[in-house]
């Protein structure tokens, strides 16, 4: 049931969502007064404010309420990059690593754009994620943006750079693929707001685990394109083809417990407990046989390749495979035996 709670998370993101890109329109424009953004952002928010994505009508009234607060403290929730305000810019790594017996946790650390994914994002979580399948030691990989925001998108000013050559051939394109194609499993943990791209990242993972704050949306078809590293079809594939026309067409959002009862993800967990939960699951996972799991990625995946036969033949021979292992042996005798099985991915 939707709870009060929920329908201000909701609303909120909508609310502040609009206000970015408005900004983001200003930032184009460029030639304005200095107070002229905040007037043409106040109008603007509040249209987008009366615009109702399947939410009961009372929640109007909310989003004006929210629009007001946004308004009020707008230095604050959006930064207007003009020719007088550069955008800022940092050294810091944006990419965070951590391996815990064999589990790797990848963590994108861009706070001050929301973890927003840029260049340095995509190939630093891609060549993580290499690093973490080459070590010989990780069975699970968390990818997440920490407790407070998964990821707000792509970079605006990355996206603005784009002709339709360079798109096709973009280390970004291919920074979303290495993570889809990952033979670890992989856990995607999500707090806060994870819209277009960053959406992608998530739903690309084979188990999502969400606070009550996450907020999952494809808001591309806003801006006059659509989502271009799966959001056009992993939402079918999670959630059906009606989520999916819904998240693509619209671009709305969807809060947490929406999410999870439309299959979009896994587990709703409290805010404070999301990196715990999330912890417990990938150790719970690091527990199996390291061949059969990824022999069952590999046979989950195959239907992206090939067709229902090819992909049901393909799980045969996987399974062929397994019972020569040794880990297969294992397993079968531990469990006549009535003991834990001690795998070694062999």
């Amino acid at each position: 049931m939707t709870t009060p709670r929920t329908r201000y998370v909701s609303a909120g993101a909508e609310c502040l969502y609009f206000s970015v890109f408005i900004a983001l329109n200003i930032k184009i424009a460029c030639m304005i007064s200095a107070d002229e953004p905040k007037l043409l952002l106040a109008e603007n928010i509040r249209k987008s404010s009366m615009i109702d994505h399947k939410s009961a009508p009372s929640n109007n009234g909310l989003r004006a309420e929210i629009c007001d607060s946004i308004l009020s403290t707008y230095p604050l929730v959006c930064h207007v990059p003009t020719r007088r305000s550069p955008m800022p810019t940092t050294d810091k790594p944006v990419i965070h690593t951590a391996r815990k017996a064999a589990v790797t946790t990848i963590t994108i650390s861009r706070p001050e754009a929301r973890n927003a994914l840029n260049v340095a994002v995509l190939t630093g979580m891609a060549e993580a994620m290499e690093a973490a399948e080459a070590d010989g030691e990780t069975q699970v990989i968390i990818l997440t943006g920490g407790a407070d925001t998964f990821s707000a998108g792509a970079d605006i000013d990355m996206l603005s750079g784009q002709t339709a050559a360079s798109y096709v051939t973009s280390p970004n394109r291919f920074g979303f693929e290495r993570i889809r194609d990952s033979r670890l499993p992989v856990i995607a943990a999500v707090s806060g707001f994870c819209l277009g791209g960053g959406c992608e990242i998530a739903l690309a993972a084979d188990i999502v685990i969400a606070s009550d704050t996450a907020v999952f949306g494809q808001p591309e078809i806003n801006l006059g394109i659509i989502p271009g590293a799966g959001g056009t079809q992993l939402w079918g594939e999670r959630a059906g083809r009606g989520m999916q026309a819904e998240a693509a067409m619209r671009g709305g959002f969807v809060d947490a417990y929406a999410a999870r009862r439309a299959g979009l993800v896994d587990r709703v967990v409290p805010k404070e407990a999301l990196l715990g939960a999330t912890a417990t699951e990938a150790e719970h996972l690091a527990r199996k046989a390291p061949l059969a799991l990824r022999a069952v990625k590999s046979a989950m995946r195959a239907r992206w390749r090939m067709s229902a036969v090819a992909a049901l033949d393909h799980e045969v021979a996987l399974m062929a495979n397994l019972l020569a292992s040794s880990d297969a042996g294992e397993g079968i005798t531990a469990f006549l035996e009535k003991r834990q099985p001690d795998f070694t991915g062999n």
